[in-house]
């Protein structure tokens, strides 16, 4: 007689992947988002440097400070997408969200309106799509697991 063994529900695998973040999840987004904005800060001062050592333009301040402040997005969604497994492009689009929300709140909180010129709407789209950026760079670059179609 063929015997078959029913297999016992992996109670010590869903505890564990249950309290792996899911109790606070603003407390990891804010983790993740000051990992970006301690990369953007760094790029910010290694740019600061190079402008005060070299003779670039001061009209290429704008763009490398946009140009941080992606790669900061980039980062920032790049690590959230790594600990969210299952929507890692969706992780980036929200950090990418999240600081385009920061950027209008410092600048209401500031005592200045947001205006829609060029410039500022340029920065809100590069700080989105590089948060998306990164969520996508997680998602192809990903481990593939076994036994899952990516």
């Amino acid at each position: 007689m063929l015997q078959h063994r029913l297999r016992k529900p992996a109670a010590g695998r869903m505890a564990a992947a249950k309290g792996k973040g899911s109790a606070h999840p603003l407390k990891s987004i804010l983790k993740r988002f000051f990992c970006g904005a301690a990369s953007c800060l760094a790029l910010l001062c290694t740019a600061a440097l190079l402008f005060e050592k070299t003779n670039l333009p001061l009209a290429l301040v704008y763009p490398a400070a946009c140009l941080a402040a992606a790669v900061g997005a980039f980062v920032s969604g790049l690590v959230l997408a790594w600990s969210w497994a299952r929507y890692r492009l969706l992780a980036g689009l929200a950090c990418g969200a999240f600081c385009c929300l920061c950027l209008l709140l410092a600048a209401v909180a500031g005592g200045s309106i947001p205006q829609a010129d060029g410039r500022n709407l340029s920065l809100l789209i590069v700080l989105l799509l590089g948060g998306t950026a990164g969520g996508a760079a997680a998602a192809l670059f990903a481990p593939a697991r076994t036994g899952q179609v990516r």
